[in-house]
């Protein structure tokens, strides 16, 4: 009976030949061509999703694994699948048989389907701009109470779908409501716009049409009915989101309040607000992506946002006012905001991520967070906290060492923060960001797409491309990545002005002339709308006639005395003003764009209550400043920030000042600083030393350039460092010569010179000049012993560059004063440079005197002092020593001393020293020619360097790294990686060890057969050695292209010539280890050709000098030479 039943049903399906319509909006049913639901499906939503799912494809295939996925992600495989044909099978029999194409793997919605579809027929009709057709069809939610068991994957489409298409309902539902006021038609007007409210219950708009549609008619009845909405307004909000109404809403309800209590009627609970109310038109579509943007951040796939567009076309306010939805919603997330400064545009190192920090530090559990996970950072923020605490203590001992680490410490921190709930970044102004900044997105850029983390910037398209600056081709290059999305505003059209004449002025008398008049005056920038409507307000050209918004000129009038830009728009503005006001906000715009109370009433000297109520005024009425957040300076002082509106007025105040009076308010407020920060005054030395600059107090201006210079170094951030280096150099030229002047100059160089050496290497020629210009200085100050490190500097570039000949000068000349004074780190100083120097000039014995003294100075009570030397003193010569003990013939000997040297480099505080002496280990392991200890410890260095940034030993260590790999048969990956090294080297001025490298590369080449190439490299490395006089590995050199014109079929003169001189170099340089191999080959050689006695004799006479490693395979190879030989 029952199967018979269903092939009737069936039957009845197959013979039908109207149309079906698929209800998504308010409700998800299935109707038949006289709108009765399809009985068979009613009880069925997962089946009818099934359909709406495939019907909003609009025809693209889907595969059964993805429906299964959608639909029954949570289940057995099998029984997924049964359920998936079961829902096809039945959507077939209801819609006939050809409505759904299924073919092997896949499936979709045929064209011919006898199927619509609201939400398609919604969609189409939004894109094009029919808004009532659009209104009519959204009955609800998209599959409003639909929900399916198991199945994620669906729920993170239906709330997509709903917020696109609530999105274009409301887009659509504003431009109607705007039309429907201004023909009056009130209850249509508020019918529809309490739908939209339905839509968006956190709607300022929706919820505005609603209040002045019903107190339209102007009786005391609507005044009443309007007062009671708003109340119940406020409890659907707070029941539903727990927040408050927009505050135009409650201005509107407000001033409705206060014409009822005025008659006597009403003792209204309502409210005035804080601040004035404030409208936005024109950016629903920029609004919904944002919100989409935090729904893919909520479900773990983070991208950053840029907000481009001119001054004043409201940026910040797009943003803002979806940061204020979000803290009024619901749902959990965090919200953190910084700003770029103009006036410290590029000099305040991660100033706007420093600053959004700040606000999440203000959460416990986020502090405890960041404090264990990003501990530089919560340092940078709380520097008292690196106190004697031993809380205090551990922080500082694990603060980054590098900007990769800092970088890794703050993605560390903002996943695991948005583990617990998404965290969006909002970062204004990028157009004036740090490069360090830049770098920050960079590294997040690449680990966004898994982060439950949201970052927002606002940007200026055009300062981007005057500047060059950085973040342009990072966005491109995020873009690239899919993690990117650009918003670019657009000015605001006719019917947006249109809107906010409504908003702004409900129910209005105005004449259609008029929106037209202001947006061809503004060109829709709705900076210069909302102030030249402000004005005219102000003016009472636009005044409330009996409850009616109404012109009292003529629109032609009014177009004759507007301001003919948003500049002229802001000085009328200001004009308008009483004196005290206008002096009150001059002193603001000096400290910047966001400044202090309690620093401005210190500036024009006024009691600082007076003034946060003349800036309460000025933000409420006047529409200057914002109110930001109340807190306590260092000193104890309660100050309430404040920023202006836009950049635009504090640029036009402080550019109106005369230039006594800003030269008279920068002192002030420079001082007011310094007394308020006191012994954190470093926290503000940027914000202090452009202060001090605009006082023309030269020399204060340079005292914080540096301390702002030495505090970005700290932090990694050292194009910061080189930036404000030099801009405080500039400066130092303007200040008379005095010991004082020398001093700032002496540390100035010095940082510049460390600065540039970690960003181009210690090679770099700048760096050369600024590390003389500091020894010069040094000098004449007295050498005094605290400031050695200049002498300790200039040296390492001289060396490194391989200009060994002033290397070795300014060695002697350290170790004069180091003697004089008798200071230890001095003398460690000196004899490392002396070491290190002599023992690449091939003098490995005066070296060996050096090494001696200089590790006998040496004690760890000391490494404190030498963490600020690019390398430490100590390890440097520990590493070192082992190489020349090698060198000299003492293989046993050189491997403890590598041993001894790894442990110290653990031991010192250095943050580059574990780095340092590794490269030391591959260097010995490649001399015992033990491939997979070499590239153990190469791998080592490569690793360490990059995560610290260490650029020079970075260079060095792969060059062994490529030998190693050469070696274990990887040749072409081998020689590249070791050419590489050698033309970054060369890049940066970089030459030191240079012939050894060369040797390096030739000794590959040989292994890998390349011969031409092998005897280029020894012809370059013999060159370089004569240029330089980095003489140490010229035995190897000649040995080498001995080795490579044997197979060349070299003359056998030349041949012996190249082997006579490697062992002649060696043996004047006392370098045993090289004299040795120079042997072997000549023994090797001379075999070939039987002159054994001469290839003996030669061969013994070295061998036996040995006393230890005589296991080392160079020695066991002349053993078994020396055996063949007889």
């Amino acid at each position: 009976m029952e199967r018979t039943e269903r092939q009737k049903t069936h039957a009845r399906h197959e013979r039908r030949t109207g149309r079906f319509r698929l209800v998504t909006l308010g409700r998800l049913a299935l109707l038949d061509e006289d709108g009765r639901d399809e009985p068979s499906l009613a009880t069925r939503p997962r089946k009818l999703a099934v359909l709406a799912w495939l019907a909003l494809r609009a025809g693209r295939r889907a595969t059964r694994d993805r429906l299964i996925g959608v639909f029954w992600g949570g289940r057995d495989e099998d029984r997924a699948r049964n359920s998936l044909s079961d829902a096809l099978s039945h959507l077939r029999r209801s819609l006939g048989r050809d409505a759904l194409c299924a073919l092997a793997d896949e499936v979709l919605l045929a064209d011919g389907a006898p199927l619509d579809v609201d939400a398609l027929e919604l969609t189409v009709a939004a894109a094009a701009g029919d808004d009532e057709r659009v209104t009519t069809l959204y009955a609800g939610p998209f599959l409003d109470g639909v929900y399916v068991d198991d199945a994620p994957e669906f729920d993170h489409w239906r709330d997509r779908e709903r917020a696109r298409l609530a999105a274009l309902f409301a887009r659509s539902a504003s431009t109607r409501c705007t039309a429907l006021a201004r023909a009056r038609r009130w209850d249509d007007c508020r019918a529809l716009a309490e739908r939209w409210l339905d839509a968006e219950p956190a709607s300022a708009d929706a919820a505005l049409f609603v209040l002045n549609a019903i107190k339209a008619p102007d009786t005391p009845e609507a005044l009443a009915a309007t007062v009671a909405a708003y109340e119940a307004l406020v409890r659907r909000l707070d029941r539903e989101l727990g927040a408050p109404p927009h505050a135009s809403v409650t201005t509107l309800a407000r001033d409705v309040a206060a014409r009822l209590a005025a008659q006597g009627r009403v003792d209204t609970t309502a409210r005035p607000s804080a601040a004035a109310p404030r409208h936005t038109v024109g950016r629903a579509q920029e609004r919904q992506s944002l919100r989409q943007a935090l729904a893919a951040a909520e479900g773990g796939r983070g991208a950053l946002l840029s907000v481009a567009g001119e001054p004043g076309i409201g940026k910040t306010t797009l943003v803002e006012e979806f940061l204020a939805e979000v803290s009024s919603a619901t749902r959990a997330c965090r919200v953190a905001r910084g700003r770029c400064s103009e006036r410290l545009a590029g000099t305040e190192a991660y100033l706007p991520i420093l600053e959004a920090l700040d606000v999440l530090r203000q959460d416990g559990a986020a502090a405890t967070l960041m404090k264990r996970l990003a501990p530089t950072w919560y340092l940078q923020l709380a520097p008292a906290a690196a106190g004697n605490s031993a809380e205090g203590r551990e922080l500082a001992r694990v603060q980054a060492s590098s900007q990769e680490r800092l970088k890794r410490e703050l993605g560390a921190f903002l996943d695991e923060l948005s583990r617990a709930a998404p965290v969006v970044l909002f970062l204004d102004d990028l157009h004036w960001a740090d490069l360090s900044t830049v770098d920050v997105l960079a590294y997040l850029g690449t680990r966004l797409g898994g982060m439950r983390l949201l970052v927002v910037v606002t940007v200026r398209p055009a300062e981007l491309a005057l500047g060059r600056h950085p973040f342009a081709q990072l966005k491109l290059d995020l873009q690239a990545r899919g993690v990117c999305r650009e918003l670019a505003l657009e000015f605001l059209t006719p019917g947006d002005v249109e809107q906010y004449l409504w908003l702004e002025f409900p129910g209005h008398d105005f004449p259609p002339s008029l929106a037209a008049l202001i947006h061809a005056k503004t060109e829709g920038s709705p900076l210069f709308m909302a102030d030249l409507l402000r004005d005219l307000r102000t003016r009472g050209v636009v005044s409330d006639a009996g409850g009616r918004w109404a012109l009292a000129q003529s629109v032609p009038a009014i177009e004759h005395d507007l301001p003919e830009s948003i500049r002229g728009m802001i000085q009328r503005k200001i004009e308008q003003l009483g004196e005290d006001d206008r002096r009150l906000l001059a002193a603001a715009s000096v400290q910047g764009y966001e400044f202090d109370s309690a620093i401005v009433a210190a500036i024009i000297g006024a009691d600082p209550a007076d003034v946060e109520e003349r800036l309460d005024v000025l933000d409420r009425v006047y529409r200057f400043v914002r109110r930001g957040r109340e807190h306590e300076l260092p000193d104890g002082t309660l100050d309430v920030r404040y920023r202006f509106v836009h950049v635009l007025y504090q640029n036009a105040l402080y550019a109106a000042l005369a230039p006594s009076r800003r030269v008279s308010f920068s002192a002030r407020g420079a001082q007011a600083l310094l007394d308020a920060y006191g012994e954190r005054r470093a926290e503000i030395a940027t914000e202090l030393a452009a202060l001090f600059e605009a006082a023309r107090d030269t020399r204060r201006a340079v005292e914080h350039m540096l301390v702002a210079a030495q505090g970005a170094a700290r932090v990694f951030a050292n194009q910061e460092a080189v930036a404000l280096s030099r801009r405080a150099l500039r400066l130092v030229a303007q200040l008379p010569d005095t010991p004082e002047r020398t001093d700032q100059e002496l540390h100035l160089q010095s940082t510049l010179a460390a600065a540039l050496g970690a960003l181009q290497g210690l090679a770099y020629p700048e760096v050369g000049v600024a590390a003389a210009r500091a020894f010069e200085l040094w000098k004449q100050l007295g050498a005094r012993p605290e400031l050695f490190a200049v002498g300790g500097g200039m040296w390492g570039y001289y060396v490194v560059a391989a200009k060994l000949d002033v290397a070795i000068e300014i060695g002697e000349e350290l170790l004069e004063m180091a003697e004089r004074v008798g200071d230890r780190a001095m003398l460690v100083t000196a004899h490392n440079a002396l070491s290190v120097t002599l023992h690449h000039m091939g003098e490995h014995r005066r070296a060996l005197t050096h090494f001696e003294r200089g590790l006998a100075a040496y004690g760890l009570d000391l490494s404190p002092l030498f963490v600020s030397f690019p390398v430490e003193p100590g390890v440097n010569l520990a590493s070192e020593y082992a190489r020349t003990l090698w060198v000299l013939g003492y293989p046993d000997q050189a491997l403890r001393q590598l041993h001894a040297a790894l442990a110290l480099a653990d031991a010192v505080p250095h943050p580059e020293a574990r780095g340092f002496a590794p490269l030391f280990g591959a260097f010995v392991h490649h001399f015992l020619r033990d491939v997979p200890g070499t590239l153990r410890y190469a791998e080592t260095v490569v690793a360490l360097s990059r995560e610290r940034d260490i650029v020079t030993t970075l260079a060095w260590g792969m060059v062994l790294h490529g030998w190693a790999v050469a070696m274990q048969g990887r040749v072409d990956e081998g020689i590249t990686e070791i050419r590489d090294s050698l033309a970054g080297q060369l890049a940066a001025g970089s030459l030191i060890a240079r012939p050894q490298f060369l040797a390096i590369l030739a000794d590959a080449c040989l292994h890998a057969g390349r011969v031409d190439d092998a005897l280029a490299a020894t012809v370059e490395g013999l060159e370089c050695s004569a240029t330089t006089a980095d003489h140490y590995w010229d035995s190897e050199l000649e040995r080498l292209r001995a080795e490579a014109l044997v197979p060349a079929g070299g003359d056998a003169g030349e041949i012996d010539a190249c082997l006579e001189r490697a062992l002649s170099d060696a043996r004047a340089r006392d370098a045993r280890s090289l004299e040795l191999r120079a042997a072997t080959t000549a023994a090797r050689v001379w075999q070939a050709r039987d002159e054994r006695a001469r290839a003996r004799d030669t061969l013994a006479r070295v061998h036996d000098w040995f006393t230890e490693g005589l296991e080392t395979p160079d020695l066991v190879a002349a053993r078994e030479l020396l055996a063949r030989l007889g």
